[in-house]
């Protein structure tokens, strides 16, 4: 209508479509490669999680003591016998690696963990490298830390068990200093209607002597 009464230029009108199909055509364009980007990186992500793992112990008769094969932040793993050039990890069959060599210095692009040998059979004897503190609270709650004096002393986490009735904390004390600091733990609810409720603090006085072995003091009563 427009058009025939030369209220508009047939010129312009074409271009102006023209210009909608192409920024339609470059977002069309766009969406599919984005698409395809995000379903490669979804099976890289895949791939690199959900594989077949087997553990195969070649080693024979070989010397019985303690060997470290790896250790983490908190703990140390070791073979009751000297076999860690001996143990290796088979992935989808195929592919075979030391165990020691995919915890410390990982040749592949798998993402591999203790538990997840643990899981495939890798048996290990576990050591604490750190002075271990328990604590148990009533609920569901969350947990906050205040260290009085970080120079003294960080703190390290270990397993946490979430349930209804209680939660269940392992701590660790990482002496980094001599001297003393205060640890409070705080717990809140984890209810959503609760979550600013405090539910109970928790002090210690932690001691670190200069052989950097720990001392772990509840202060009742705050």
């Amino acid at each position: 209508f427009l058009l025939e009464k030369n209220k508009v230029n047939k010129k312009k009108v074409t271009i102006v479509i023209s210009i909608l199909i192409i920024v339609c055509a470059s977002i069309l364009g766009l969406y599919k490669i984005s698409e395809r980007f995000y379903q490669k990186n979804l099976d890289e992500f895949t791939s690199k999680r959900n594989y077949k793992m087997e553990i195969v112990d070649e080693s024979e008769a070989t010397e019985q003591a303690l060997e470290k094969f790896y250790e983490d932040e908190l703990f140390e793993y070791y073979f009751p016998s000297i076999r860690s050039d001996y143990v290796y990890a088979i992935i989808n069959g195929t592919e075979k690696y030391l165990v020691k060599d995919l915890l410390n210095n990982n040749p592949t692009d798998y993402v591999v963990s203790i538990d997840r040998l643990k899981r495939a059979g890798l048996q290990f004897i576990k050591r604490e490298k750190y002075t271990r503190l328990d604590v148990a609270v009533q609920g569901n709650v969350n947990l906050e830390e205040k260290i009085s004096n970080k120079e003294i002393f960080e703190l390290g986490f270990g397993y946490q068990a979430y349930g209804i009735t209680e939660t269940t904390f392992e701590l660790y004390i990482i002496p980094k200093n001599s001297g003393k600091a205060t640890l409070t733990l705080n717990f809140y609810s984890s209810d959503i209607n609760k979550f600013d409720g405090l539910i109970e603090t928790k002090k210690y006085e932690i001691t670190v002597n200069k052989t950097m072995t720990v001392e772990v003091k509840e202060k009742i009563g705050g």
